[in-house]
């Protein structure tokens, strides 16, 4: 039951990180303006835009492994 309580955690991380990565993609432009108060220059919002573009691709593609190794090795 353990190994079905990991898989089924595995799954949720994996959809979720998807989905926040899906719509930082469509939207994330649009988000820049929250980070005003740490970058004045709009280049530099960008350049944060795409960072944590970066940081959430790393997410989705670490959450596809660790489901592949979940629902292959079970037990391991």
């Amino acid at each position: 039951m353990d190994s079905q309580k990991r898989v089924f955690a595995s799954l949720i991380v994996f959809i979720m990180t998807q989905l926040l990565h899906i719509f930082w993609l469509a939207d994330g432009d649009e988000y820049s303006d929250w980070f005003a108060d740490i970058a004045d220059k709009e280049s530099d919002r960008k350049m944060i835009v795409k960072q944590i573009e970066k940081v959430l691709h790393v997410l989705a593609i670490g959450s596809k492994v660790f489901l592949a190794k979940e629902v292959a090795w079970p037990d391991g």
